[in-house]
């Protein structure tokens, strides 16, 4: 199995199907850069990677060699499959697909690439959203094809629902509700751009504006204050934290240099941040929010340990964590020490601390929302667990929380996937690829 050790890329690793140690195959080098969506070459001698260093319009397509290790770029784009027509099929930031023919034992492209179709989805990180089997199927998503398909839904704890408003539709991800109840900080992609942005809504003034501009930017989280929105960033090469006041009234500033998949600050006087890396051995750290100042950790294990969620009156720390053998939800004093005590029961994932500080909400694989009733004085305990509401039809990924809790504790704001009236995800489908491939491109 080949992957990348954190959502920005780092070097490129593998480790045997039957387990083992796992194995460097690329390092950085002080390269400010990361390689992703890494796909192995037939015959073993190679690995097509994509060359991270901003954002997938910058990006290149390159291939390392297993047997000296060097890295030769071949062109710019996006991400890459090797198809056993002997191509490389590949798209453009911008969501082209093209194809060039490839000499897979010199590793070395023979011919001009040609364009084969527009409109592929490419969302952040050079997700290019097709692939192709060793038979000659090729399977893509054209750019918009989820727009119609995601809103913001406040959810109530009977399962009622109201959309936040019915005029906010498009690629949608991890809304935040602000301290006072009045904003909402959301990533959305706007249907025909590269990259997500962070967006504002207003619920007082039923505005929706962006808060930021360049590159791609992802995860928002609010100050304690609700003065500032944190954010992560691909700008400047790699993944790093940045916060900027909700209003635009200054400029962007680096909270934490570095690839993490999840931060926020610290309530209830935003003292540190508290952020994770990885995936696959995500571990969790703290650290004033400046980028000079010296990270303390939290967990540090073979296991995968992500999605932290603080307390509201900063002692206690609820995360997820892969160590029994699947994903559960615990909680464990904070900064620490102390003991670690389990919340979920058979699977529980991105947790979220209600403001009242006696109930944490997360997700449950049963398809949905629970909330567990929760003791913290003198030492933390589930007093019970309950259904909340169902999760069907809103997104539910474990690698991102795609929704919040309101204020007063009573609903919750979500992605739906599918709203009413809107239109499903509809994915094109080619036979015969390898065909079109040698028709349009050559061998």
């Amino acid at each position: 199995m080949l992957y990348s050790r954190d959502a920005g890329g780092g070097g490129l690793w593998r480790v045997s199907a039957n387990g083992g140690e796992e194995e460097q195959v690329t390092g950085l080098g002080g390269e400010v850069e990361g390689h992703l969506w890494p796909d192995a070459l037939p015959n073993g001698k190679g690995i097509l990677l994509t060359r991270n260093i901003g954002t997938s319009t910058q990006d290149s397509i390159s291939v390392v060699s297993l047997e000296t290790g060097r890295i030769t770029t071949l062109f710019q784009g996006a991400m890459a499959r090797y198809a056993h027509s002997g191509h490389i099929v590949y798209t453009s930031g911008e969501g082209t697909l093209l194809a060039a023919p490839f000499d897979v034992d010199r590793l070395e492209v023979t011919g001009p690439s040609r364009t084969l179709l527009e409109g592929v989805q490419v969302n952040i990180g050079s997700a290019s959203y097709f692939e192709l089997s060793e038979t000659g199927v090729l399977v893509y998503r054209p750019q918009g094809a989820v727009a119609g398909g995601l809103t913001l839904t406040w959810v109530d704890r009977d399962g009622s629902e109201e959309v936040l408003n019915s005029t906010i539709v498009g690629a949608l991800q991890a809304p935040r509700v602000s301290p006072d109840g009045r904003k909402v900080a959301v990533q959305y992609n706007p249907e025909g751009s590269v990259g997500s942005q962070i967006w504002i809504y207003d619920l007082d003034q039923e505005t929706f504006t962006p808060l930021t501009f360049e590159d791609s930017n992802i995860r928002p989280f609010w100050s304690p204050d609700g003065a500032e929105v944190g954010f992560h960033s691909y700008r400047g090469g790699g993944l790093a934290v940045y916060s900027r006041a909700w209003d635009r009234s200054d400029e962007v500033r680096l909270l934490r240099a570095g690839s993490f998949v999840g931060a926020l600050w610290t309530p209830p006087d935003s003292r540190r941040i508290v952020y994770a890396t990885g995936p696959p051995n995500g571990d969790l750290y703290y650290a004033p929010p400046h980028p000079d100042s010296t990270p303390v950790t939290i967990l540090g294990t073979p296991f995968d340990e992500s999605m932290p969620s603080v307390s509201p009156d900063g002692r206690w720390l609820a995360y997820q964590s892969d160590e029994s053998g699947q994903v559960e939800v615990y909680v464990r004093p904070f900064p620490g020490p102390g003991g670690v005590s389990p919340v979920s029961v058979d699977g529980g994932s991105t947790p979220v601390w209600a403001h009242n500080g006696r109930e944490i909400v997360y997700q449950s694989p049963d398809n949905s929302w629970v909330v567990a009733t929760v003791r913290t004085d003198p030492d933390f305990a589930v007093e019970s667990r309950a259904r909340f509401t169902s999760t069907e039809g809103f997104a539910t990924q474990t690698d991102d929380r795609h929704f919040d809790i309101s204020p007063d504790d009573q609903r919750l704001l979500a992605v739906r996937v599918r709203a009413s009236g809107s239109a499903a995800v509809r994915d094109v489908v080619v036979q015969n690829f390898f065909e079109v491939l040698t028709e349009r491109v050559g061998n």
